[in-house]
């Protein structure tokens, strides 16, 4: 039980930081929520990675935090920018209370994900 509190409260932080990175208006021209407020625009991928980042977490690649985002139930959304959304990550909303449904569906999801990586890395014996 006390994995899952850590775990909890690392998605916390993790979304706090980031609300405030894509909610501070000094970073406007690099990241920035998209005009509905409904999920975030990253305008300059070098100067994100370079300048903005670092500030606000660890990662100082697109790469992880882009894996990070995946984990904390972001998508991708279609559009000619490098955006991403959550139905949870709302501008003007900073600390979003997650429904018991959305919580259950997204550890489904990881479930399922990590089950599918673990057959499709190792060879399953029955005899053993």
């Amino acid at each position: 039980m006390d994995r899952d509190n850590n775990h909890k409260d690392r998605c916390r932080y993790f979304r706090k930081k980031l609300y405030k990175m894509v909610d501070d208006p000094s970073t406007n021209s690099i990241v920035s929520w998209s005009n509905n407020g409904n999920s975030f625009i990253i305008w300059n991928e070098s100067e994100f990675c370079r300048d903005v980042l670092p500030i606000f977490s660890h990662y100082k690649e697109m790469a992880p935090f882009i894996r990070r985002l995946g984990n904390m139930g972001f998508k991708k959304i279609e559009s000619e920018e490098l955006e991403y959304g959550s139905d949870d990550f709302v501008r003007g909303h900073p600390e979003p209370e997650l429904s018991p449904e959305a919580v259950r569906a997204r550890l489904k999801e990881l479930a399922l994900a990590s089950r599918k990586e673990l057959c499709g890395s190792k060879t399953l014996r029955s005899d053993v």
